[in-house]
């Protein structure tokens, strides 16, 4: 498992240390599981006692100069913004469909605004 504290490593908040030496790599990844809080209302509770996620396995949906901010939900940026922030190291999420709860889209992902925005950043 990927925690905050392993990427943390010796940096004082998570956001300095993803800024400045990013995430593991994709070998230092592989075989394990990280885990990322979609909603962002929730991350102040999570984060109560525990700065910069100190102690805890849930990386939060924070924002650029949080302490806490190593991953960030841009479901809505352009492949600029979202290229912007991979490039200072932050692990994005976002999406290539605006309806991902429908079981039955009426378009095909490749047919959405979305999907080549999404590949291109």
């Amino acid at each position: 498992m990927i925690t905050p504290d392993n990427v943390r490593g010796e940096h004082t908040t998570l956001e300095e240390s993803v800024v400045n030496n990013g995430w593991p790599t994709l070998a230092e990844a592989r075989g394990k599981v990280v885990f990322l809080m979609d909603q962002r209302p929730v991350g102040p509770v999570y984060l109560e006692g525990h700065p910069s996620l100190r102690g805890r396995v849930i990386f939060t949906n924070a924002q650029p100069g949080e302490p806490d901010c190593g991953f960030i939900e841009e479901n809505d940026g352009t492949p600029e913004v979202i290229s912007a922030l991979v490039q200072k190291g932050y692990l994005i999420r976002t999406r290539t469909t605006r309806r991902p709860w429908s079981h039955a889209p009426t378009k095909l992902p490749s047919a959405t605004p979305r999907w080549p925005a999404a590949l291109k950043s």
